[in-house]
């Protein structure tokens, strides 16, 4: 979920997140210092969540050859690091 890949990427800077409240209300806590980090933008909240959703890279192996090798936890951490590196040399999206 989004929700599970933004506790990825906080925890990927060492912020452990509460979620509190449910729907568009929903926001994430920083357990440490308990300040809103995370909170929902309603133009681009989704009511109605796909509960099922399955991935299968295997099309992918047979066709291409191509295997993964990096973990979505890992892949999430250096996104995070790409991105403050961005935003220390001055570039933010």
């Amino acid at each position: 979920t989004v929700r599970d890949f933004v506790s990825m990427a906080f925890k990927a800077v060492d912020i452990n997140l509460e979620w509190v409240g449910s729907a568009e209300n929903e926001r994430g806590i920083d357990v440490s210092t308990g300040k809103s980090l995370v909170q929902i933008n309603p133009k681009f909240y989704r009511p109605s969540e796909v509960e099922l959703l399955i991935g299968n890279p295997e099309k992918a192996r047979n066709v291409l050859g191509w295997e993964a090798k990096t973990g979505l936890e890992e892949l999430c951490r250096l996104m995070v690091e790409a991105d403050l590196r961005r935003n220390k040399n001055g570039t933010s999206f």
